[in-house]
């Protein structure tokens, strides 16, 4: 009995986190919007770039996402810090008139570089001998990820936006949070 309660609950939840239109429903195409967008950003790492394709149908949002965030240093150690992710998102979109506000989580990879163990420590040169001489080991990496995303779009015209959002990327080698301003283009309402 308790077997028969634990799998009735599971398929619940399930139907509840993923609702899915049958064949036999209605897909109204005016209801469904799409549009691709790019920015630029600050992330927990140093800068921040990124690029997703979106996709709405009756208020939920499917996602794919590419960032790549590297660490800002002129006259440091090397190698420099960088890492990749990309991802597929799940989520809500909320929409009135010339706002709209999403919010998304998903499955991702994150792949990249970190510093390792010191190797050695070039001397200083140049009149001035600002640069940082240290050179650490390369570390690559591959892991993992959940990406998790709020996004306030603002949508003068009916094909171009312009959003700013909040991001953070889980994993076990290289968590990375920020924010990113970005400009789309594509169906909005």
């Amino acid at each position: 009995m308790d077997r028969k309660i634990r799998k009735l609950t599971i398929l619940v939840l399930l139907l509840v986190m993923f609702p899915f239109k049958s064949f036999s429903q209605f897909i109204d195409l005016k209801e469904n919007t799409y549009w691709a967008d790019a920015g630029l950003g600050l992330s927990s790492e140093g800068f921040l770039t990124g690029v997703s394709i979106n996709y709405v149908q009756d208020g939920i949002l499917y996602k794919l996402r590419f960032n790549v965030s590297e660490e800002f240093i002129l006259f440091g150690p090397r190698p420099t810090e960088i890492s990749f992710n990309s991802g597929v998102l799940y989520g809500k979109l909320f929409s009135h008139r010339f706002l709209q506000v999403q919010f998304s989580g998903g499955l991702g990879l994150t792949w990249g570089t970190k510093r390792g163990e010191l190797l050695y420590v070039e001397p200083g040169q140049g009149w001035f001998n600002i640069s940082d001489g240290r050179v650490f080991e390369a570390d690559k990496f591959i892991t993992p990820s959940i990406p998790l995303e709020m996004e306030v779009y603002i949508v003068p015209v009916r094909f171009v936006s312009l959003s700013a959002g909040l991001f953070c990327d889980i994993n076990l080698k290289m968590p990375t949070f920020g924010f990113l301003i970005k400009v789309g283009a594509g169906r909005y309402r």
